[in-house]
């Protein structure tokens, strides 16, 4: 084998590099992913065991209205946040991403306590009229205040993930 095969075949390039560095991040991505279904599963097993099925189907009605509240109050902001962190970091203004990243929180927060706030004064005449069932405003009343920190973590969480290092132009 000649010397400059030898070199080429120890050597990496740029390429190789890339394109493990995007393998062992979407296998972090897939274990966390994985790793999140599984506690969720258990969470939810855990609680179908604990809770009589009335107080379970309160929960998971609970739950679901929540979930649903905070994706409507992120507003789209989190995943906006790829296109704006991107074009910031492609011209390395630091200052940008963390006031974009502000601002995405400044305005969903605000929302989100302010629907928060509705449905938890309204929570009484929504369990009667609505879901039929005046047990079910407790409930309502203490997923809602759930609201604002899921939506804040959301906002952040999506936007936390956007890398801030950059891809060489070979890639």
């Amino acid at each position: 084998m000649t010397k400059q095969a030898q070199t080429s075949i120890s050597e990496k390039t740029s390429e190789d590099i890339d394109i493990s560095r995007i393998a062992t991040g979407a296998g972090v991505n897939f274990l966390g992913t994985i790793t999140r279904a599984v506690f969720g599963f258990a969470f939810v097993l855990l609680i179908s065991r604990v809770l009589p099925i009335d107080s379970l189907g309160l929960f998971t009605l609970g739950m679901t209205i929540s979930l649903l509240l905070v994706n409507i109050c992120i507003l789209g902001l989190g995943n906006g946040m790829w296109r704006f962190v991107a074009a910031y970091n492609a011209k390395g203004d630091i200052a940008k991403i963390r006031g974009a990243l502000a601002g995405s929180v400044s305005v969903a927060v605000p929302f989100s306590l302010l629907v928060a706030t509705v449905i938890i004064i309204n929570a009484d005449f929504i369990s009667t009229r609505i879901f039929s069932n005046p047990d079910f405003a407790t409930t309502l009343r203490l997923f809602v205040l759930t609201v604002p920190l899921l939506d804040r973590k959301s906002t952040r969480l999506n936007s936390s993930h956007i890398p801030l290092s950059r891809m060489p132009s070979s890639a």
